[in-house]
């Protein structure tokens, strides 16, 4: 793993280089840190120690390893359905929350969902917003805001995800 991709998932050095992906594609065309496959090494006793070997042996192996927060471990669902309220009451009136990052701090949505769940990253509310998208919880609608005269796009809820 990248060291940029490390630190933004607040991993210690010894962890991140035990991390590897796995990409069928060119550098340029592969999936975010976020949303790869992930595998970390891991070490594996095979339980065959004797009295001549007492150490036994080892290999290493790979299994699958899942960015912290991706899959939203560690959120409660009252979290998620207080996240949702939110989502459904907007910002204000008429307005609703972004995935952008680039949009207005009242509308983005990750600072938003930081409120309900402090040890949230960046990163990690992006993963989770794009996997919400992703299974029809939330859509990504255009509408006009009232507030800046703008067309833009919204995050409106669909349906919730099962608690």
């Amino acid at each position: 793993m990248h060291d940029r991709e490390g630190k933004a998932f607040n991993l210690s050095e010894a962890k991140r280089r035990s991390l590897m992906r796995l990409d069928l594609a060119k550098t340029n065309l592969n999936a975010p840190a976020q949303h790869a496959n992930w595998y970390s090494v891991v070490d594996v006793l095979l339980g065959n120690k004797t009295e001549q070997y007492p150490e036994g042996d080892r290999i290493q192996t790979c299994e699958v390893w899942v960015p912290p927060g991706v899959n939203a471990s560690g959120i409660t669902p009252d979290a998620i359905n207080r996240i949702f309220d939110r989502f459904e009451r907007g910002p204000a009136h008429g307005r609703y929350y972004s995935k952008d990052a680039r949009a207005g701090r009242e509308r983005q949505a990750w600072a938003m969902m930081k409120v309900y769940w402090p040890d949230l990253t960046k990163p990690q509310a992006e993963a989770l917003l794009a996997n919400w998208i992703k299974h029809g919880f939330l859509v990504e609608s255009p509408y006009r805001d009232k507030a800046t005269r703008k067309d833009v796009k919204g995050l409106k809820v669909q349906r919730r995800p099962p608690s």
